[in-house]
C-alpha cells in the first residue's frame, strides 16, 4: 500500500498541500505521535490492503497533524478527542461521531473522494 501517495492526495485535496510530511509506517496500532517535530503516522498492519480503511485513518491521523502544525489542542493523553478535532474532522473531510469515553474519536469519510483519486492513480 503506498501510504505516501494517499498523503498526498489527501493533503492536496483537504489541506491544499500545508501538511508537513510525516512518517508514514504500517506496524502495530492506528496513531499518530508528534516525536519532537518528526511526526509519524501509523496504520495498523492488519489494514495495509484495504485502501478503504487506509485511507480513512489516514485522513484521521491527518487531523491530528493539521492540529499539532497549527498550535490546536485536540486530543488529551487519554486519547479522549474534544470539540477541537471535531471541528477539524468535519472541515477536513471527515464525519464524526460521539463517544462518551473518547470523545469525536470515531470518523469515517465523508464522501469517496480521496479513495477514488488513490484507485485511480494506482489503477492508470
Amino acid at each position: 500500500m503506498n501510504l505516501n501517495l494517499i498523503f498526498d492526495i489527501v493533503n492536496t485535496h483537504y489541506y491544499k498541500g500545508e501538511l508537513k510530511r510525516p512518517r508514514l509506517i504500517i506496524g502495530d496500532g492506528n496513531w499518530f505521535d508528534p516525536c519532537n517535530g518528526n511526526p509519524v503516522i501509523c496504520v495498523d498492519n492488519k489494514f495495509q490492503n484495504d485502501p478503504e480503511i487506509v485511507v480513512s485513518i489516514i485522513l484521521h491521523e491527518c487531523v491530528h497533524l493539521w492540529c499539532r502544525q497549527n498550535y490546536i489542542f485536540d486530543c488529551t493523553r487519554e486519547q479522549y478527542h474534544n470539540e477541537s478535532f471535531f471541528d477539524e474532522a468535519t472541515s477536513h473531510g471527515l464525519i464524526a461521531v460521539y463517544d462518551d469515553q473518547y470523545g469525536w474519536n470515531n470518523t469515517r469519510p465523508k464522501d469517496s473522494t480521496v479513495l477514488d483519486i488513490f484507485l485511480e492513480q494506482i489503477l492508470n
